[in-house]
């Protein structure tokens, strides 16, 4: 699979929550509320250090998890509720699992003249 950008990641959003079938082109409603929440789902990521990738290359092994945590975001707006909160809070957990690369924190000796 090759990355995804944003475009490809709202369409297959706005798949995943039934409001635009596979090669159909979505609405301009649609797709402009789904491409804020892109972009405040990825901010969101990205300060919590698990979205270390850009919207422009989304990797394959995030792809259906960047996928669920928007949908959770949108999935009230599409009718469907809080029904996708269970599947964005796992894509969340497994974005940390995946993604989360913590430092250790690096000790600095000074030598002062």
């Amino acid at each position: 699979m090759a990355d995804w950008t944003a475009v490809e990641l709202r369409d297959r959003v706005l798949e995943n929550v039934g409001a635009k079938a596979a090669g159909q082109a979505a609405s301009a409603e649609d797709a402009a509320l789904v491409d804020a929440a892109v972009i405040a789902a990825h901010a969101r990521l990205r300060t919590f250090g698990i979205a270390p990738f850009e919207l422009s290359a989304i990797p394959p092994l995030a792809q259906p998890l960047i996928r669920d945590y928007v949908a959770g975001d949108v999935g009230r707006y599409f009718g469907l509720g809080d029904s996708l909160k269970p599947s964005q809070a796992q894509a969340e957990r497994e974005l940390h699992r995946q993604f989360d690369v913590r430092k250790p924190p690096v000790r600095i000796r000074a030598e002062y003249f």
